[in-house]
């Protein structure tokens, strides 16, 4: 299964990114949202599959704060 998560940083304190993933998988070596320290929300749409629980795992390099709003799911096949 697949999710549609708007995923947006908030009030980062420096650059780095965001890498959302399937919580029953290995955190990927790649990111889904990349972070300035400009003050400003930055938003991007990612599709991430979901772990068998129907869960996914959020993790930023940088400090800042995020939001995820999932937006719908679809079952792939």
């Amino acid at each position: 299964m697949q999710s549609l998560l708007n995923v947006t940083a908030v009030q980062a304190t420096a650059s780095g990114f965001v890498t959302v993933w399937p919580s029953d998988k290995l955190q990927p070596v790649a990111s889904n949202l990349n972070v300035t320290a400009s003050g400003q929300n930055i938003p991007n749409l990612a599709i991430v599959a979901v772990s068998l629980t129907g869960r996914v795992s959020l993790y930023t390099q940088s400090g800042t704060h995020f939001v995820a709003d999932l937006s719908g799911y679809y079952i792939s096949g």
